[in-house]
């Protein structure tokens, strides 16, 4: 008797699916960290695994065939096993790991979310973020979606009995103006 196996690695699975969301393999590649060159390379590998044509490209846009949408709807659910599964076992083990999916504002991903997610690395080295910065509204839709496990705004601006504010810290606006300037007074 002879047995196949077939073994779907979780990082191309992953880049597949970042390219779907994107329909774009250069904002793809940027999402994750990688050259557009290896995003290419991993979906073209994933393809010959698969024996299947999974997007139609052409110069100017990226579209998903049929076998690209099929895998997509099945994709999704996967990576939140392998999410679940490395959570479990360190869990069982007294660690914190997985994927932690962050979306915040553009001021807070900018000035605050660097410092935050420095320090969760050192803490939690087995916690992979993966982090979308966006405008308030896109933050909230992306919660309520489940697209993202975490958000942060600025402002109260989050009317949503479906999701949970929490205040961290207060801002301070300071108004600076070089010295004689008629705003100096302030």
């Amino acid at each position: 008797m002879i047995v196949y196996s077939y073994e779907m690695d979780e990082r191309r699975l992953e880049v597949f699916a970042t390219v779907a969301r994107c329909l774009s393999f250069s904002d793809a590649a940027r999402s994750l960290h990688l050259s557009q060159p290896a995003v290419s390379q991993q979906v073209a590998t994933l393809e010959a695994e698969l024996g299947a044509k999974l997007f139609e490209r052409s110069t100017r846009r990226v579209r998903l065939t049929a076998a690209g949408s099929a895998l997509l709807t099945r994709s999704e659910s996967l990576l939140r096993e392998y999410s679940d599964v490395r959570r479990a076992v360190a869990a069982a083990e007294g660690r914190i790991a997985g994927d932690l999916r962050i979306a915040a504002s553009l001021t807070i991903g900018a000035y605050v979310l660097p410092t935050v997610l420095v320090e969760l690395a050192r803490r939690h080295p087995e916690v992979r973020t993966r982090v979308t910065i966006q405008n308030t509204e896109e933050v909230v839709a992306a919660l309520r979606t489940g697209h993202a496990d975490l958000g942060f705004v600025e402002g109260e601006q989050v009317d949503d009995p479906a999701i949970v504010f929490r205040r961290l810290r207060e801002d301070e606006l300071v108004v600076i103006a070089p010295a004689g300037h008629r705003f100096e007074t302030l």
